[in-house]
């Protein structure tokens, strides 16, 4: 009868003895959306006020899978700024003391941070809006989902790791034609030209490499991609062929500071390892 298939639900949800019981609740959107966290903070505030108001008669506990990622989040957010203050610091640190320079460890965390807001930022309109749905009718699958908390926390560092590799390549050569004598905006130029095609040609074959987990139907998987070879792209193609140089130009002898640099000569053209051939003047 009714009376007694409720009776039996009722039992299955309740401890032996009768002191414990379980409520099932299913929000109308998935673990992953952005609305589950502030919809969890709220229960959990609404159980808090509960057992503050029947002290030692009842207790409610809240417990789901949700409730251990966001748990697990909250701890990630909370170490996430120490890791990178540590990463940078000692990249500064390391960077400073290798090449004898004060502004150029400081130009590459600014360069590194700004590589890794916009990529954040092209992740973040992606996966939590609806702008590219037109264009990629797949992104619909993830339903908005949002950034996983674990894939910033895996994904910065190796983007760190990255463009600090491309930087000092780039760096130690712009450093070896400023020492043997070349004005600084000409080493930045040759600097910059000389290592360009090696390191453009590292950054198509690594977003290809990344750009294949784009493929995949996970979100971790498919957000692993798409950061990674934005972040590659970005850096290849911007950072370290427009903004380093432009900086390094403006900064003229602020780059080496303390470090002493051979005064340029005086004829910029009379440098051995520059190839360089002048075109013939001619009258209109």
């Amino acid at each position: 009868s009714f009376g007694n298939a409720h009776e039996r639900l009722l039992a299955s949800y309740t401890a032996q003895g009768g002191n414990m019981t379980l409520t099932q609740v299913f929000p109308p959107f998935s673990r992953m959306n952005p609305k589950a966290t502030p919809w969890l903070r709220k229960v959990r505030g609404v159980v808090d006020r509960f057992n503050a108001k029947y002290d030692g008669q009842f207790e409610a506990v809240v417990s789901a899978s949700v409730a251990g990622d966001i748990d697990a989040s909250d701890l990630v957010e909370g170490r996430m700024p120490i890791v990178l203050c540590c990463i940078v610091c000692s990249v500064t640190v390391i960077v400073g003391c290798v090449f004898r320079s004060v502004f150029l460890p400081l130009r590459l965390a600014f360069a590194l941070a700004y590589t890794v807001f916009i990529t954040l930022g092209v992740a973040v309109v992606v996966y939590q809006t609806d702008t590219f749905w037109w264009l990629f009718p797949y992104l619909s699958d993830f339903d908005n989902a949002g950034l996983s908390y674990t894939v910033p926390a895996i994904v910065i560092p190796v983007t760190i790791a990255l463009g600090l590799d491309y930087d000092v390549f780039l760096i130690t050569r712009i450093i070896e034609y400023r020492a043997q004598g070349m004005p600084n905006d000409m080493a930045v130029v040759m600097g910059t030209a000389t290592t360009g095609p090696t390191i453009s040609g590292a950054g198509v074959i690594m977003s290809i490499a990344f750009g294949g987990l784009l493929s995949s139907s996970e979100t971790m998987l498919n957000q692993f991609g798409l950061i990674l070879t934005v972040s590659v792209l970005l850096d290849t193609f911007v950072i370290r062929t427009v903004l380093v140089p432009a900086l390094m130009i403006k900064a003229d002898k602020l780059n080496w500071w303390p470090r002493v640099m051979p005064q340029p000569s005086s004829d910029e053209y009379s440098y051995p390892h520059v190839q360089y051939t002048p075109l013939p003047y001619t009258e209109d």
